[in-house]
């Protein structure tokens, strides 16, 4: 198999991955559900822009990956996800079932990421206004995510202002 064609089955498999991490969660809480599904348009939204070797695509993987690996390191989510594993490991037992998708979700975003770079870099035709791109398609992700949480799940919100704000 062609390695670019490794890259793209890569890239969908870990979108299909991350959508399916996100039917778990919404499985186990269902004041996400609708949250979730929403949000899993992000990541179709990746695998058919990226099987057209769109720069759009790589952009909006690496924008919305980083966006929920970084902000979900500061809540605490990502780290209380590999505790529980490891909880899980050592005696069986599991105190937050829900927050075991943590891990599993951060390791699928850090490989998308370093799949849509590597894919951009093997682009052939790089341009300067390539920035503009990813700043753009990470504004537009980013901005889709953060009106989902404000429409769908506005518990989260005084967490999220904590957080960011501090």
């Amino acid at each position: 198999m062609h390695s670019g064609k490794k890259l793209d089955t890569a890239i969908v498999i870990l979108s299909l991955g991350f959508i399916s991490i996100l039917a778990i969660s919404a499985y186990m809480e269902k004041e996400i559900r609708v949250l979730h599904f929403f949000q899993s348009f992000i990541y179709l939204a990746i695998i058919l822009l990226s099987l057209k070797h769109s720069k759009w695509g790589y952009g909006i993987a690496i924008s919305i990956a980083l966006f929920w690996n970084t902000f979900n390191v500061f809540s605490g989510f990502i780290e209380s996800g590999f505790r529980e594993w490891g909880k899980l490991a050592l005696n069986g037992e599991c105190g937050s079932p829900q927050n075991l998708v943590a891990a599993p979700a951060a390791l699928v975003h850090t490989a998308l990421i370093i799949c849509s770079i590597v894919a951009y870099l093997r682009l052939g035709e790089k341009k300067r206004s390539d920035i503009w791109i990813f700043l753009t398609s990470a504004i537009a992700s980013i901005t889709y995510m953060m009106l989902l949480i404000a429409i769908f799940w506005t518990d989260f919100l005084p967490q999220m202002r904590r957080i960011i704000f501090g």
